[in-house]
């Protein structure tokens, strides 16, 4: 990804994640009920499209940080963290539903659309999942 872009990313992303920042709040613990909740909300306001759970298997043993090992995808859900799950699946589902001719496979990556996508999934993430201490 170019520097710019990047940068911008980044930017926009912060802003968005930032009241997860507060040291008096933490997240509700990432389970496969919570991140269903998550999904459900997050591919109807995205694309219009329901989630079913039956689709998709949710797996917890993958190692944080690992680019690999924490990829949500091919019906696969990656249970590590808040941050990992919004980034991935919106990624996920911006290849899947994504395109402006709305049949999908990502037409568009990586352009203001997708960030749009995370940007409204953290923003749901930080509504909904943040707790008092």
């Amino acid at each position: 990804m170019r520097k710019d872009i990047q940068e911008a990313y980044e930017r926009v992303m912060e802003k968005h994640w930032k009241p997860s920042k507060n040291p008096d709040m933490v997240f509700k613990a990432l389970t496969k009920q919570s991140a269903t909740m998550y999904c459900k909300a997050m591919l109807k306001k995205w694309s219009g499209k329901t989630f079913s759970v039956s689709d998709y298997s949710f797996v917890e043993d993958f190692k944080e940080g690992s680019y690999a090992q924490r990829r949500t995808g091919n019906g696969t859900i990656a249970l590590t963290n808040w941050y990992d799950l919004n980034h991935e699946f919106s990624h996920w589902c911006f290849y899947l539903h994504g395109s402006i001719s709305g049949n999908g496979r990502g037409g568009e990556h990586h352009c203001d659309r997708h960030l749009e996508w995370e940007y409204t999934g953290a923003d749901w993430i930080c509504k909904k999942m943040l707790v008092n201490k």
